[in-house]
Formats: structure tokens, sequence, C-alpha cells
């Protein structure tokens, strides 16, 4: 059985990287969670994440996981797939389909799923 869903609000890119660096510190040394493990999914490609380093971790579209890199791609892209960690962010994407998506992205946590979202 999984934990329970845990939620990070931010405000601004900055911030969002913050969190999100001290989520994956937390996730990788104090859990103990191999990079291979752990996903960032987005509603649309998230251009302020890719190629950057977030905390002690580079954010990638395909990550070299013996380097401390971590996947980030779309939740369309990675429809069918799963992890033992899911961490959604862009959550407030307002196209049609957006509750349907990220019920999809939700879905592929197998074992936690954190979600950043936007304080506005």
């Amino acid at each position: 059985m999984g934990q329970d869903v845990e939620f990070h609000n931010y405000n601004g890119d900055a911030q969002l990287k913050k969190i999100l660096g001290q989520v994956l510190h937390h996730l990788v040394i104090n859990e103990g969670f191999a990079t291979k493990d752990i996903v960032i999914l987005t509603t649309t490609r998230k251009q302020a994440l890719q190629n950057q380093m977030v905390g002690q971790f580079r954010i990638k579209a395909e990550p070299d996981i013996s380097r401390k890199e971590i996947l980030c791609n779309t939740i369309y892209h990675f429809k069918g797939l799963e992890s033992k960690v899911v961490i959604l962010v862009e959550t407030e994407s307002q196209t049609p389909n957006h509750q349907q998506l990220l019920y999809v992205g939700a879905s592929r946590a197998r074992h936690h799923l954190i979600i950043l979202q936007p304080l506005s």
C-alpha cells in the first residue's frame, strides 16, 4: 500500500525549483529511492525545468540515472507507464481534458504521489 498524497504549494518558478529540490533530496537521501524510481510529470512540457539543476539533481527528458538525473516528461508521453514516485507539476493548466489528464498522471504512481501546485 502506498503513502498518502503529499501536496506542496509554490509561488513562481524559483520557488517551484526550491521546493522540488527539497522534495527530491528527501526522496533520495532520506527515503532511499533511486533516481530511476522518480519521475516528474507535467501537463505540458515544462521548459523551465528541462536541463536544469534542481538542488543536486539534473532534470532531463532522457536522464542518465548514473548521474543523479531525474526524468521529466509530459503526462501524455508517460501514459501507460508507471513509477514508484510521481511528482506532478504544472497542475494549473486549463485544457478541456485537464481533470482527466491529472487523473492519468496521478495513477502512474505505484508508491508515492507528490503534487506541486501554484498558490494562485
